[in-house]
């Protein structure tokens, strides 16, 4: 097994597995609000229906198929492709990429906890095996509004400190690359899809970037 398979499985296996789709209809995409924050990124599959720009959609999907309440702590995992409508696509960014996710559930420290100390896990592991250097940066979503909206909701990403990404240089890209990212949703899913949960409970997901993963490796490799 490729030592980059091994890393995704040390993750994946953190979680509760779960099967996700990759095809969510309208409704639901509406529902979590991502149309009017991310709409441009949005790819149709075919009438009243998207590509899923992210693997927690549908683990959200089920909870609410299922009718599941939440009163202990979760962690749920899944593996899947993600579809994004990105526009400067090159080797490392591509609008079909695979991803592992970890949905977190619980009250904030617990699940502000877990992120933390994935993001710092994944960053000494890949340099431990794959002699990989990363830094753990602040970040904020490429949101598609009015400027003025956009800086709003970008500073209070920023000072809430609610997105992390992993992020390594490559001599091949003179941008930076992320390969991992660490997001704080709060109440937002639970108040959005109306999940029950127990007062306090939050969520939050991590997620790792295979197919970026894998190239960095293999780039090391011949470095």
């Amino acid at each position: 097994m490729d030592e980059w398979t091994e890393i995704v499985n040390q993750f994946y296996r953190k979680g509760e597995k779960m099967h996700t789709s990759n095809i969510l209809d309208s409704d639901f995409i509406e529902q979590t609000g991502y149309d009017n924050l991310f709409g441009k990124y949005l790819i149709k599959s075919k009438r009243d229906t998207f590509f899923s720009p992210t693997v927690c959609f549908d683990m959200f999907k089920k909870f609410c198929t299922d009718k599941r309440e939440f009163y202990q702590p979760k962690i749920y995992s899944s593996i899947n492709y993600c579809y994004r409508n990105e526009t400067n696509i090159d080797k490392y960014r591509k609008r079909k990429f695979k991803m592992m996710e970890l949905l977190i559930i619980g009250e904030e420290t617990f699940v502000r906890g877990r992120l933390d100390d994935y993001i710092m896990e994944l960053k000494g592991v890949i340099a431990d095996k794959l002699k990989i250097e990363s830094e753990i940066l602040q970040a904020s979503d490429g949101f598609f509004l009015s400027q003025r909206e956009v800086e709003v909701l970008k500073q209070l990403q920023l000072s809430q400190k609610n997105k992390q990404e992993l992020s390594v240089s490559v001599k091949s890209n003179t941008a930076q690359i992320s390969i991992a990212s660490a997001n704080f949703h709060g109440e937002k899913y639970f108040r959005a899809l109306g999940l029950t949960a127990k007062e306090g409970f939050v969520t939050g997901c991590f997620g790792i970037g295979i197919d970026r993963l894998e190239m960095l490796s293999n780039e090391s490799k011949y470095q």
